[in-house]
């Protein structure tokens, strides 16, 4: 059963949200008051100034935005029975918040017709709590503020925080000198103590059994050994090194170099121009009319896979126009060749009627 049947934003809490929205004023909730007052049904909620009779003020402990809502912020409150001394029904509630221009006012408030729910005197044994979500409309969710200093926490939340707190307190307990902190298992906070991957002692100081995920390190040879399976037997295995690993590393660093170089010519790009006055007319070898003309480009050989993209050389709309008329016809009816030294452009049926430009993808640089 809900404790307050009632809620209302104040005249006083709609005028901050006025100003907020007007650029005048941010919403800064301060305080949460308790109280014992009973409101009758003909009472009018909005023009609360105060509550009738104030019992307990408490912090805020969270807020929260709603997704998809951001006139919305949701204010959690625990009210506790610390340090009371006389019971009380809790009959009313207020929030409150700071106005800039008047200073503190009933922003919103919660009142019930009847008594149904008290908050009883501390009996110096045990703390009795009362956790409250409430949904407060603000002019912009980002412009809101609350004063959270010296809040509560509800049993529940404190009973899961300290439940946390133990369990990687049991994880970090334990261990021996040298070793270190690792995540266990996906479970959470599944903490616990291992072997490091690296070990550094003589090789007579290695442990009877070795583990498979850590390298040993004889400090006295510089050798490094690995716990293997080798020779039919799990044992410590010394990994090569010298001129056999230099030569390995050797091959492999080789390698790579030439398989960056290959990358390198295959990315490398040149730029050119293809005039229109040096295309020859001629014949294909069935009686088509082909227009030709070769370029020289620096490297570019016979073997030489080349990609080539049209590319804008003018800087007139005009020029741009006809340019692209002009990339168009060689795409739709010509063709690039690589050569020693050049590429050969054909254009077949027609050539191009002013210069253009095209980029050579694949040419080394």
């Amino acid at each position: 059963m809900a404790i307050f049947t009632r809620f209302a934003l104040t005249r006083k809490g709609q005028e901050l949200i006025a100003k907020a929205q007007a650029g005048r004023a941010s919403i800064n909730f301060t305080k949460f008051g308790t109280g014992s007052g009973l409101w009758g049904a003909d009472e009018d909620l909005e023009y609360a100034i105060e509550l009738k009779e104030p019992r307990q003020e408490f912090n805020f402990s969270d807020i929260s935005i709603p997704a998809g809502n951001s006139s919305t912020v949701v204010v959690t409150v625990n009210i506790t029975n610390e340090e009371l001394t006389t019971l009380y029904y809790l009959n009313e509630a207020a929030i409150y918040a700071n106005d800039p221009e008047v200073g503190e006012i009933v922003y919103a408030i919660l009142a019930s017709e009847e008594q149904t729910t008290y908050v009883p005197a501390y009996n110096g044994v045990g703390i009795s709590n009362i956790v409250q979500r409430i949904n407060l409309e603000v002019a912009n969710a980002n412009t809101v503020t609350i004063n959270m200093d010296g809040a509560h926490v509800s049993a529940a939340e404190y009973t899961a925080f300290r439940n946390t707190v133990n369990s990687i307190l049991a994880g970090l307990a334990g261990g021996s000198a040298g070793e270190y902190l690792t995540k266990l298992s996906s479970e959470a906070n599944a903490y616990g103590w291992a072997s490091p991957p690296v070990v550094t002692k003589t090789y007579a100081e290695f442990p009877e059994t070795g583990r498979t995920d850590s390298i040993y390190v004889d400090v006295d040879t510089s050798e490094i050994y690995i716990w293997t399976f080798y020779e039919g037997k799990m044992q410590y295995f010394k990994l090569p090194l010298g001129a056999e690993a230099s030569a390995t590393l050797q091959a492999q660093i080789t390698t790579n170099r030439n398989n960056i170089t290959a990358i390198q010519a295959k990315l490398a790009e040149t730029d050119i121009t293809v005039p229109t006055a040096n295309w020859a007319e001629g014949t294909a070898g069935d009686g088509t009319v082909k227009y030709s003309q070769t370029i020289t480009v620096t490297n570019m050989t016979a073997s030489l896979d080349v990609e080539v993209w049209p590319r804008i050389t003018a800087d007139t709309g005009s020029g741009i126009v006809a340019e692209k008329k002009a990339l168009s016809l060689f795409f739709g009816k010509g063709i690039a060749t690589g050569q020693n030294g050049s590429v050969l452009l054909e254009c077949y049926e027609r050539k191009p009627a002013v210069d253009f430009g095209l980029t050579l993808k694949g040419v080394n640089s």
